[in-house]
């Protein structure tokens, strides 16, 4: 199970992971392809992660070309939402742009609001 939605007036994509099932992981990745072209370079995104689970080990690799497809597309920072209590913590993703690890979707969309307002 798997949901995908743009904000465009935030520039954002937002990709909820449930349990991946055998063939899922290549749904989302043409879910994704047909979606990020209405989005400039440059977009953040927000992944919920937190009832992330793969019952199709082959499905794996599939993340790979998942993460090339959103940085060849131009993502910029991100939010993972890991739903577990945890110090909020920074880092570079395998896209190498930052990545922000939260609790929340709520608490990513606040972090990534301030992230892009000029000046930052």
């Amino acid at each position: 199970m798997f949901t995908i939605k743009i904000n465009n007036e935030k520039n954002r994509l937002y990709l909820k992971l449930g349990t991946i099932e055998p063939g899922e992981a290549e749904r989302i990745f043409t879910g994704l392809r047909s979606q990020l072209n209405r989005l400039p370079r440059e977009f953040s995104g927000v992944f919920d992660i937190s009832d992330f689970k793969v019952n199709a080990p082959e499905e794996v690799a599939w993340a790979q070309k998942i993460i090339k497809l959103l940085a060849d597309a131009g993502m910029g920072v991100s939010a993972r939402v890991i739903g577990a209590k945890s110090k909020r913590r920074r880092m570079l993703g395998r896209h190498s742009k930052p990545v922000v690890i939260v609790e929340t979707v709520a608490r990513a969309d606040y972090i990534l609001d301030r992230l892009s307002k000029p000046g930052r």
